[in-house]
């Protein structure tokens, strides 16, 4: 018997069972051996019973195909071990894929594995920046834990790293004070909308939000701000501000640079250099460059170009809407995110003041607001790739925003040439009037 690992979507169950453990007529029996200590996704009840969000899955799975299900509590450490013995043959729990992928047989997910920080409403901590000098608390031996210590950048900032054996200590010690945060996978999310009503729960961009009906899905699991895809237009961001309810807040990605990839799911960093973009460790190689190699004639190299000055299959554009503020705030977007991974904090401040500016002086004066040319100028004056306006304005299919020149804008001698080319990327958008506004809009 195979070994199976499920992780499936539930419409995709019996496709990807069926092809990585045989035929349907040769397996009557599902013998799921799961984590007893890993709640809420497989657990042993009060009552003794053997209960979690895991094993519901597993034995909806087995009456949808006509299988026997069995769900066997197992040391998670001796797995593949009771896989060999045969006492089980499945294991049904989350756990990483990279490094194992010719262990086992890997069925489709079925759970975004989307790491959540968790504070109380009133904490005041509404990014990862004011995480900085706090405690955070993670199960211990989670994805949680894997994903703080490979962004090394956060994991310095903080003061430290409490693991707890489960998410019920740990909302406890978040009630008490004791830990400021807690780092937990999506699936937690109803767990703790449980133990801590009033708790502040944002979604990843990485999640690709790109619809009403995905969007009002999170904010039923009790999402307070989701940040939304890359990929939408206004009309389509006010189209899903209009379908949630007013407390739940819009958050959108307004200047830096655009991923490649869909909603910044990208492999290609973590493959090539084993640092994972989707930990905030992104080398960037989709702005490398390439030549074109045939595996016999390795010492002959030919470089790829589509015009003289080389190729941008992969070398996405920066995004820069400081002169549509009105449109960003119009559309329903409460906050604005400013992209800056591999950025100095001398471009944090230039940016993130810019912006400041920008919006403090539409919510003092809607009615008179006008874009100073300055702020612009400012943008124009940091390091910076070709400025465009992203696919606020745009559909990705007809414009893939790849970059015309290599290599970053840099220095400010170059300022006075360079800001014109800025101008016209951006002047060349037309603005849009959106109805659907909302009063204010935060940095």
């Amino acid at each position: 018997m195979k070994k199976i690992v499920c992780l499936v979507l539930a419409l995709c169950m019996v496709f990807a069972l069926c092809a990585c453990g045989g035929k349907k007529e040769e397996t009557k029996q599902l013998i799921v051996g799961f984590d007893a200590e890993f709640p809420p996704f497989g657990f042993v009840a009060a009552d003794g019973s053997y209960d979690g969000f895991d094993l519901a899955m597993a034995e909806e799975l087995c009456k949808r195909l006509g299988w026997e299900f069995k769900a066997t509590p197992i040391d998670w450490n001796s797995k593949d071990a009771e896989l060999k013995a045969g006492t089980i043959n499945c294991i049904w729990n989350g756990f990483t894929y990279t490094g194992r992928e010719n262990d086992y047989t890997w069925s489709d997910p079925y759970v975004d594995n989307s790491i959540v920080m968790v504070v109380k409403a009133d904490s005041g901590i509404s990014s990862l920046a004011d995480l900085a000098g706090k405690s955070v608390m993670a199960q211990a031996a989670s994805s949680a834990v894997d994903a703080i210590n490979a962004n090394e950048s956060l994991k310095s900032s903080l003061k430290e790293v409490v693991e707890l054996a489960d998410y019920n200590t740990g909302f406890m010690e978040l009630k008490q004070g004791s830990v400021d945060a807690i780092a937990a996978d999506l699936g937690v999310i109803a767990l703790l909308k449980k133990e801590i009503p009033e708790a502040h729960i944002h979604i990843s961009t990485q999640t690709s939000i790109t619809s009403p009906a995905a969007a009002l899905a999170y904010a039923a699991m009790g999402a307070s701000r989701l940040v939304l895809a890359r990929e939408l237009r206004l009309d389509e961001i006010a189209e899903i501000r209009a379908a949630l309810p007013d407390e739940v807040e819009l958050e959108c990605f307004v200047h830096g640079s655009m991923c490649v990839s869909y909603s910044g799911r990208c492999l290609l960093s973590n493959a090539m250099t084993g640092r994972d973009a989707n930990h905030g460790r992104c080398a960037q190689p989709c702005r490398w460059n390439y030549t074109l190699m045939e595996e016999k004639r390795p010492d002959e190299r030919y470089p790829i170009e589509e015009n003289d000055a080389g190729t941008f299959i992969m070398s996405s554009r920066d995004i820069c809407m400081i002169e549509h503020i009105p449109e960003l705030i119009n559309a329903g977007i409460a906050s604005f995110k400013l992209e800056g991974r591999v950025k100095s904090a001398y471009y944090a401040a230039v940016v993130t003041n810019a912006y400041r500016m920008a919006i403090d002086a539409y919510a003092a004066d809607p009615e008179g607001y006008r874009t100073d040319p300055r702020w612009l100028a400012e943008l124009c004056s940091v390091s910076h790739r070709e400025y465009d306006t992203g696919f606020y304005f745009d559909k990705p299919m007809s414009d893939p925003k790849l970059c015309s020149e290599k290599g970053y804008i840099r220095e400010k001698a170059r300022l006075r040439s360079k800001q014109a080319s800025c101008q016209r990327v951006l002047s060349a958008k037309t603005k849009t009037g959106l109805s659907s506004a909302l009063p204010s809009a935060t940095s």
